[in-house]
């Protein structure tokens, strides 16, 4: 018990000299006249947020929602494209196979035909115009 007190105790003391040094930081960065006129556009820019939120809480509402539901249209979008693209790769790793089946039967085929021959003079000539 007395040994979990003193690593809270050292935890705190560890967590207020990250604090200070946060501070201290911050403090220094200001003497820059460039970062304090940044700080006080950024904090007046946050201040008026704040204040335009509290005067009218229902139009920050309904931007949220519209936010949202154009992210949510934009899911469903990707998710159907998504969909449509699986689909069409479940295709092409059919085609090799129907490919291959297709080279079979045509051979199987040629086969046939010139087993059915008895000589060469069965077989079909093309004509030759001179």
């Amino acid at each position: 018990m007395n040994q979990h007190f003193n690593e809270n105790k050292k935890n705190s003391q560890f967590t207020k000299a990250v604090l200070l040094g946060a501070l201290a930081g911050a403090v220094i960065s200001l003497f820059d006249k460039d970062t304090r006129s940044s700080v006080a556009v950024n904090g007046r820019s946050f201040a008026s947020g704040v204040k335009n939120f509290l005067l009218h809480p229902d139009g920050v509402l309904n931007q949220v929602k519209e936010a949202t539901g154009t992210m949510r249209s934009t899911v469903e979008k990707i998710s159907d494209d998504v969909a449509f693209i699986a689909d069409k790769v479940d295709e092409f790793k059919e085609v090799p196979s129907q490919l291959v089946k297709m080279v079979i039967d045509t051979k199987e085929s040629f086969e046939q035909d010139k087993g059915s021959y008895t000589s060469s003079t069965d077989i079909p000539q093309k004509e030759t115009t001179l």
